[in-house]
């Protein structure tokens, strides 16, 4: 049996001009008006169209890692890291097990292939 708690949801926002994914504990809420309190800009929930523009996966999928656009990932607190987290892999009917240092490595090194790649856009990892 999986812990809530340990299921990853991949949060696609709109903070100003840029997007950014937070990674949130399956029995938690993403607090918007928090980040828009700590941004200091408008915050919104990215639309359907933008999720799969950015990331190439479409809601109901969205995996933590590996998307066709860079942007800003923030894993935020409440993961069990002594416990298998599950996230989506690219489909409503597809996840991925792991522990929560492997995907904070997984996300990291897609980052870094992303930066390289795309050095227009922002880009970074929050550990």
């Amino acid at each position: 049996c999986v812990p809530v708690s340990n299921i990853v949801k991949s949060i696609f926002v709109k903070v100003g001009e840029h997007f950014e994914m937070h990674l949130v504990p399956g029995d938690r809420k993403l607090d918007l008006e928090k980040i828009e309190l700590e941004s200091g800009c408008k915050v919104r929930m990215a639309t359907p169209d933008e999720v799969k523009e950015y990331t190439g996966y479409s809601i109901g999928g969205v995996s933590p890692i590996c998307h066709v656009r860079a942007f800003k990932i923030i894993v935020c607190d409440g993961f069990d890291a002594t416990e298998k987290i599950f996230a989506a892999a690219g489909s409503s009917y597809a996840v991925f097990e792991c522990t929560l240092s492997e995907l904070k490595k997984l996300a990291s090194d897609w980052m870094d292939y992303k930066t390289k790649s795309q050095e227009d856009d922002e880009i970074s990892f929050t550990l």
